[in-house]
């Protein structure tokens, strides 16, 4: 949430709105690929979709470190994201499992997750207690869209919030490490070069970079934008898969 504020902003670069107008358009354009484009039929235009989708789950987590900071209400931001959580919960596992589904759960649970990581972080004072609960949460994600990748992401924005020079590297190296060990796990085990697409999350860097604390046209209700479109595009892509295709 943005208070407001904009003493020490600059009107130049990207604000809050553009920043996640280009994660939603990103999201929109992996989900086409992913569910109506196969690599055999295009490759050079698969991977590009694919690389392009990579830049919303940075720019989320960035968002949710950023929420986190300069909300009014933790209570209510968390409250927030249980139920947008709740409701993405039925097109996700719909579209993905062709049935409501707790197996995997949607990219809103795992900010839900990231956000409930750094409430852990924050509160709880005993290391020997903070750090299995953030572990535990960690593994809850493996279970989630993005998986541990996006909480690893919201702690480090978070823990390093106040130099945006430092968030990015800190961004851009467990990016480097976790991604990178991800996709030669793939080339390893399976022979598949498909997975180095993981890679282009690193294109978020310069955007991020680009960010100027502004909350941009919109006001409140940019805070609220990304939680409706994304089950909404979910329901949009499924009714599509099974009526019209």
């Amino acid at each position: 949430m943005d208070t407001g504020n904009t003493k020490g902003k600059t009107k130049y670069g990207l604000d809050r709105f553009d920043l996640k107008m280009i994660a939603a358009a990103a999201m929109t354009v992996d989900h086409l690929a992913h569910f109506f484009l196969r690599f055999e039929d295009a490759p050079a235009l698969y991977v590009l979709m694919r690389c392009f989708g990579r830049l919303t789950a940075p720019i989320m987590c960035f968002f949710i470190a950023e929420g986190f900071v300069h909300t009014s209400s933790r209570l209510r931001y968390g409250i927030r994201l249980a139920l947008f959580a709740v409701i993405s919960q039925i097109p996700y596992s719909y579209l993905n499992a062709g049935r409501f589904s707790l197996h995997e759960m949607s990219m809103i649970t795992t900010l839900l997750l990231s956000f409930l990581a750094l409430c852990a972080w924050e509160y709880i004072k005993p290391l020997y207690i903070r750090l299995p609960v953030i572990l535990a949460l960690l593994y809850l994600c493996s279970f989630c869209d993005w998986y541990f990748f996006a909480p690893v992401w919201v702690l480090t924005f978070y823990i390093l919030h106040g130099s945006r020079m430092k968030q990015i590297a800190g961004y851009a190296i467990t990016s480097c490490v976790m991604m990178g060990g991800w996709a030669l796990y793939y080339v390893i085990r399976f022979n598949s070069w498909l997975n180095l697409v993981q890679l282009a999350v690193l294109l978020a860097v310069p955007l991020l970079l680009l960010y100027n604390g502004r909350r941009g046209p919109g006001g409140k209700a940019v805070n609220y934008f990304f939680y409706i479109y994304y089950p909404l595009h979910l329901l949009i892509i499924y009714l599509v898969k099974m009526y019209l295709i």
